[in-house]
């Protein structure tokens, strides 16, 4: 009986790599790109595993597997580096055949798109919507668009998932964003048609989705907090405080894992991912006062390396009370919240999934989500009476420039803020 396909360790990023079957067993090779080895790239493929003198088939070790995904990812890298270097060897006009198919392979593989500029996580997003409007009407000539087509295609990506369901109005915004952009690089290029069709889909406006009215409110936070110290997730717990208090995005208080080989240093590293964009205990002094470059306000891949990018905010947290109950479980040294059960940071979507898990037992709606703690945060502060100027500077909203940091003033106008909060707040238990 021939032996199973071997299969990857959770968390391990191996790209590039393809099993072949064997008579005995399977080879791992790592397999450069179709369209790099057509433009010239030498090393087509290479054997990863089993190594050539071994005379037995074996599932490879946990070890083995991370030499496998280090030398996979440094092959990963020579390609990637060895097609930035070739750009004039990328010719769009003998790709583009007048289809939006044929722009969107373009989009996706000049070497000098914006796609390649794009954050780890956002290019899985653009993927997403780029897919869908291949399978939709990839087909479709550009130099034949008008707004009649637009108009259909709006049509049919807002068109209910189910029969009878809501219309998807976010979506069908989305995508014809995303026409747009991909029109755009198209007319960078002078590609036949893209200018025409992209100055038409400028003149028409999509409906995107209502603004939400959903937000967190004290009880729910409170509640929230409860019951993850019931399970045991003190720092559940203590990143609920944070987020609700001062109002920033989870991203920048449990921060993310993304591939090693993104841009950018981190001193937490597990198996082929680093932990980046979070709440790190270097960035608080003595006296709790914490001040973080905005992960938002990066912008490209590529933006991390510039220590002037991004906008820094300032938060005083001895001004938060519910932060001042949870702080005893943040840890002192590197990221500040950190998985009791795994003893690593928390990854995004592990802590949504036992976040929404926690709020279910603790009796919190399910319409209300984690994200809506930043929602709660500025409402709960205009029902207790600060201006708006106030709760701009507290939600971090303002335009000055990305490398200003925030002054005493600006600190003290969210401790106004946090206690105008506090004395409104229902008093618990």
């Amino acid at each position: 009986m021939h032996p199973p396909r071997p299969v990857k360790p959770d968390g391990l990023d191996t790209p590039g790599l393809n099993w072949r079957k064997r008579n005995n067993g399977w080879v791992g090779y790592w397999v450069a790109r179709a369209d790099l080895v057509e433009r010239g790239f030498s090393l087509k493929s290479a054997r990863q595993y089993p190594p050539s003198t071994a005379k037995a088939w074996r599932e490879p070790t946990m070890d083995e597997w991370l030499v496998i995904a280090a030398q996979c990812q440094r092959n990963q890298s020579d390609m990637l580096a060895w097609a930035n270097e070739k750009p004039a060897g990328f010719d769009p006009r003998a790709i583009y055949d007048g289809t939006l198919r044929s722009l969107i392979k373009i989009y996706r593989e000049d070497p000098d798109s914006p796609f390649k500029n794009l954050r780890y996580k956002v290019t899985f997003a653009y993927d997403s919507k780029l897919n869908t409007l291949d399978a939709a009407v990839g087909l479709s000539r550009i130099p034949q668009l008008t707004f009649r087509d637009f108009k259909r295609w709006h049509e049919g990506f807002i068109k209910p998932k189910v029969e009878g369901g809501p219309p998807r109005i976010a979506r069908g915004s989305a995508l014809m964003t995303m026409v747009g952009i991909v029109l755009s690089f198209g007319t960078l290029l002078r590609l036949p048609g893209c200018k025409e069709a992209r100055e038409i889909r400028s003149e028409m406006e999509f409906p995107n989705a209502r603004r939400g009215l959903v937000f967190m409110t004290a009880e729910q936070c409170i509640a929230h907090r409860a019951e993850a110290h019931r399970q045991g997730y003190h720092s559940m717990a203590l990143a609920q405080a944070i987020m609700f208090e001062a109002g920033p995005r989870q991203k920048d208080v449990i921060g993310e894992m993304i591939p090693v080989s993104e841009p950018g240093i981190s001193d937490f590293i597990h198996h082929s991912k680093k932990w980046m964009h979070g709440m790190h205990a270097s960035e608080i002094t003595s006296d709790l006062i914490w001040t973080h470059r905005l992960s938002k306000s990066i912008r490209g891949r590529n933006g991390v390396l510039d220590p002037n990018a991004g906008k820094l905010e300032t938060f005083d947290l001895k001004a938060y009370p519910m932060v001042m109950e949870e702080w005893r479980h943040a840890a002192k040294v590197g990221p500040v919240i950190v998985n009791e059960r795994t003893g690593r940071p928390w990854d995004n979507g592990n802590f949504t999934d036992e976040w929404r898990r926690i709020a279910t037992a603790a009796g919190i709606p399910k319409h209300v989500q984690n994200r809506h703690s930043r929602a709660g945060a500025i409402t709960e502060g205009r029902k207790a009476g600060a201006s708006h100027e106030d709760l701009r500077i507290m939600a971090g909203h303002s335009r000055r420039a990305t490398t200003e940091i925030y002054d005493r003033s600006d600190v003290e106008t969210k401790n106004n803020v946090a206690q105008l909060r506090a004395k409104n707040r229902p008093q618990t238990a």
